[in-house]
């Protein structure tokens, strides 16, 4: 998590100041391949494709899509295109995400990051909603308790729609 925080801003200064080929170079790319501890155990776990609708998969497919531009990945950058795709709520997208409240997905059977425009749960609004991050709050969706974790999803989600627009994806068009 922490570097899907902080490596993308390493990325678009490289990016901005054409580095290509040197240790910098090699010590960024090498993230799109590299095993890393997890935040909070020792597991070792590698660069995934929006595997939830939370803020970390948010967070890490920016500096993702960014290093794969960055890189010229164009295969890794369409495949997390299709990620993003869910995480914005397109459930055409062949990419399966995971959520950890069935609460806050209006269609549990089948989740996304972002629910679904117009969406509405024991009458209560959910369209919009950053399920995942939103659950941080409690599972009352029509009175959740404040939580920040949205706002840390938009870190992520926002830049890669920026990044994903650049590269020629309709970004701000997904979704509902």
């Amino acid at each position: 998590l922490a570097i899907g925080r902080n490596l993308g801003a390493y990325v678009i200064a490289a990016d901005v100041l054409d580095v290509r080929s040197s240790p910098i170079y090699e010590w960024l790319a090498s993230f799109l391949t590299r095993t890393l501890r997890a935040n909070n155990t020792d597991e070792q776990i590698t660069v995934a494709n929006w595997p939830t609708g939370s803020n970390a998969s948010a967070q890490v497919g920016f500096v993702t899509a960014a290093l794969c531009v960055y890189t010229g990945d164009l295969d890794r950058l369409a495949t997390f295109w299709d990620g993003f795709r869910r995480y914005c709520g397109d459930r055409t997208s062949p990419v399966a995400q995971t959520s950890n409240s069935d609460a806050w997905q209006v269609t549990p059977s089948d989740p996304v990051g972002i629910q679904d425009r117009g969406a509405v749960k024991n009458g209560c609004r959910l369209d919009g909603a950053i399920g995942n991050d939103m659950s941080r709050g409690g599972d009352n969706v029509c009175s959740p308790l404040y939580t920040q974790y949205p706002w840390v999803g938009l870190e992520g989600a926002v830049p890669a729609a920026l990044v994903f627009a650049r590269a020629g994806y309709p970004a701000w068009d997904v979704g509902g």
